[in-house]
C-alpha cells in the first residue's frame, strides 16, 4: 500500500497551528507506528487525572479527603515549553531513534521524510504518533529535571511542567531556580515560556500563608494549611462561552423548534455531565464537566455555571414542559452545586430503542449505521 509522505499530507490551520489530517489508510498505519514506538521504548503517556490526584496527595501528604496541608514550606515551580511540538529538534530525535535501532526498517522509511523535510517543523501535530515521539525526545529532559532539582514531585503533561520541593526553601534564589530550568530547556533546543514560569514559595510559619497557582485547567489555592481546587478562570470562561453559544444557536435557529430544542438539551447535558460515548472512529471517550473537573472542592465555579444555565433557560420562550425538561439537567444543584460533578450519562449503554428515541427527536436517519454513534451526531452538528 502506498502512503503519502508525511510532509505532503493534507493540513488544517487552526489558531495559527498546523495540524496534519491523514486519510483512513494512513491513519491505520500511523496508529500501528504509535503502538510500536510506545512498546519498543516503554513510553507511558501520563493520565491527567492521575497527575492531579498525585499532586493533591503530594501537597496534603496523602490527606486527599480533607485536603489539609501540613505546616511545612513548599517550593512550587510552574512553567511550560514554548511552541513545543514545532520546536523539537527532529534531527536529534532521528539520531536517537537510529542509535536505538529498535524500530522496524519499514517504520523508519515512513518516518524518514518527516525528519528530513523542510516543509515540516519539529514533530507534526495531529498524527497518532506525535505524542510518543515528543515523549521520546524529552526522555533525558525529564532525567535532567530530576537530577538538577531533586523534587518530591515532578510531572510534565506534554509541555506543561510542575515540580514541588518540601521544606528548607529559605535562602533559595527564585532567579537561580528559573535560570536552571531555562538552561535545561536550551540543552534540548527548547525555550521555556517566560511569562508562564512561576516560582512560588509557601511558608505557613512565615509571611506567605496563602498561594495560588493553576495546573491542567485546575486552580489550586493553599490558604492557612488548607487546599482547595476550582476551575481555572480561563477554562471557566470557555465553558461559560460554550454554554452561551449553544443557547444563542437555539434562539437563532428555530425553523424546526422541536429538533432545535432537543439539540440544545443534549448539548448542554454533554457539557455539564460526565459523558461516556464514542468518537467518530469508534473509540470510547469520557469527558464533560463531571469527568474533566472531578477533583473540584470549591463550589464557587460550579455555582456560576449553574446560575448561568438556569438564567439562560428562563431567557428562552419555552413551554412549561420544555422548561421542566431543561431544568431537570441541573436538578438538585441549587442548594448543592457540587452535585453537577456527580451527574453521568452513558451513550454506550443505551438500548436500541433509547437510541432510536434520540434519533427521532433529532431527526437522524434511524437506518443509518451512525445510530450506534449517536453522541457524535449530536455534538458535531
Amino acid at each position: 500500500m502506498n502512503f503519502v509522505d508525511i510532509p505532503n499530507l493534507p493540513k488544517i490551520i487552526d489558531k495559527g497551528r498546523t495540524y496534519y489530517n491523514p486519510n483512513i489508510a494512513n491513519m491505520e498505519r500511523y496508529q500501528y507506528i504509535k503502538k510500536e514506538i510506545r512498546n519498543k521504548y516503554h513510553i507511558q503517556l501520563p493520565s491527567r487525572d492521575s497527575i492531579i490526584k498525585q499532586l493533591i496527595s503530594t501537597i496534603t501528604h496523602g490527606d486527599i479527603q480533607s485536603c489539609n496541608v501540613p505546616k511545612i514550606d513548599l517550593l512550587i515551580i510552574r512553567s511550560d515549553i514554548k511552541n513545543f511540538f514545532p520546536s523539537i529538534n527532529k534531527h536529534q530525535l532521528y539520531q536517537k531513534i537510529q542509535r536505538g535501532s529498535l524500530l522496524k526498517p519499514e517504520t523508519i522509511e515512513i518516518l524518514k521524510p518527516l525528519f528530513f523535510s523542510k516543509k515540516a517543523k519539529g514533530v507534526p501535530l495531529g498524527l497518532p504518533f506525535s505524542s510518543v515521539l515528543a515523549e521520546l525526545y524529552l526522555e533525558n529532559f525529564d532525567y535532567d529535571i530530576w537530577n538538577t532539582f531533586q523534587p518530591m514531585f515532578y510531572f510534565r503533561y506534554v509541555d506543561d511542567i510542575i515540580l514541588i520541593t518540601y521544606d528548607k526553601i529559605q535562602g533559595i534564589n527564585p532567579k537561580k531556580e528559573k535560570s536552571k530550568l531555562f538552561d535545561i530547556s536550551k540543552k534540548y533546543s527548547l525555550a521555556m515560556n517566560n511569562d508562564k514560569t512561576e516560582i512560588i514559595e509557601y511558608t505557613p510559619k512565615g509571611t506567605t500563608k496563602r498561594v495560588q497557582f493553576s495546573y491542567l485547567g485546575y486552580q489550586f489555592d493553599i490558604s492557612y494549611n488548607k487546599l482547595s481546587l476550582s476551575i481555572k478562570n480561563e477554562k471557566l470562561y470557555k465553558i461559560e462561552q460554550n454554554i452561551r453559544k449553544n443557547f444563542y444557536i437555539y434562539k437563532s435557529n428555530l425553523h424546526d423548534e422541536n429538533v432545535e430544542f432537543w439539540k440544545l438539551y443534549y448539548r448542554i447535558k454533554n457539557i455539564l455531565y460526565g459523558v461516556t460515548s464514542k468518537d467518530k472512529n469508534g473509540q470510547k471517550m469520557k469527558f464533560g464537566l463531571g469527568y474533566t473537573y472531578r477533583f473540584i472542592t470549591d463550589p464557587t465555579s460550579l455555582q456560576k455555571i449553574y446560575k448561568l444555565v438556569k438564567s439562560l433557560i428562563y431567557s428562552c420562550k419555552l413551554s412549561s414542559r420544555k422548561k421542566h425538561i431543561m431544568l431537570s439537567i441541573i436538578d438538585g444543584c441549587d442548594e448543592n452545586p457540587m452535585m453537577l460533578l456527580t451527574k453521568r450519562y452513558d451513550y454506550t449503554s443505551l438500548s436500541t430503542n433509547q437510541k432510536k428515541k434520540i434519533a427521532a427527536r433529532l431527526k437522524i436517519n434511524k437506518k443509518s449505521p451512525d445510530i450506534t454513534n449517536i453522541f457524535y451526531k449530536i455534538y458535531s452538528k
